[in-house]
């Protein structure tokens, strides 16, 4: 669970409004937080600079495996954007990603500076340019892959699920040989990428869920060939 307690976040509130005073307690309950208000996004890239005002409402699930998420309350956002959901969430990054920065305790200063607001901003380079200014993560089980892939340091998709595999079912050892086939003792290759994974039980619980998505995926190209033939 990320949020353990509304406390957690309650406390954090003060230094929040003090960068967005207008976005405020909309509704507190044992199980979620939401906070509704405006906030001014100002950002720049290159010469590329924005000052515009969104409207959103942000939840904090409580004593839950979900990630606090933002929905776009007033539709600002065009449907057609690749990272949109047509129930008016904002697909911020991979949940994997996100919990990886926050394993230690959720920063809700941080996370709106980094993940919202990067994302307003994403969105408008991209309405005007047609193009990402950051580069862009990919959607499905391939973005999931890619944030593996960059979580864990390695070359390609076939030694991140080795891995994934090789943390799921064995203890760590750093003598023992690194699943990636390199021939070096996991303390020597990807161990110190592979031990938050085996140290936080939330990022563990994550990469089951993936690791599961992953080969039910691939049980289903299997099926379907064999169909095809």
């Amino acid at each position: 669970m990320i949020i353990k307690s509304i406390d957690e976040i309650k406390n954090q509130l003060p230094n929040f409004q003090k960068v967005y005073p207008n976005i405020k307690v909309a509704l507190e309950s044992l199980t979620e937080l939401r906070l509704k208000g405006n906030f001014t996004l100002h950002k720049e890239y290159g010469k590329y600079q924005t000052f515009n005002d969104y409207k959103v409402e942000i939840v904090i699930p409580i004593l839950s495996f979900e990630l606090p998420y933002v929905i776009d309350v007033d539709r600002q956002i065009c449907p057609s954007y690749p990272h949109y959901y047509s129930d008016g969430r904002l697909c911020l990054e991979t949940d994997v990603i996100i919990l990886a920065d926050y394993v230690l305790g959720f920063d809700l200063l941080n996370w709106m500076d980094k993940y919202v607001e990067s994302y307003y901003f994403t969105y408008e380079y991209y309405m005007r340019y047609g193009e990402f200014p950051y580069g862009e993560r990919k959607h499905g089980l391939d973005g999931i892959i890619e944030s593996y892939i960059e979580l864990l340091g390695v070359r390609n998709a076939q030694e991140c699920y080795l891995i994934m595999q090789y943390i799921l079912n064995y203890k760590y050892r750093g003598h023992n040989y690194c699943p990636c086939k390199s021939g070096k003792k996991l303390r020597n290759c990807h161990g110190d990428k592979m031990l938050p994974f085996y140290k936080y039980e939330n990022l563990n619980d994550i990469l089951k869920k993936d690791c599961n998505q992953i080969m039910e995926a691939f049980l289903r190209y299997e099926r379907n060939t064999k169909k095809a033939k």
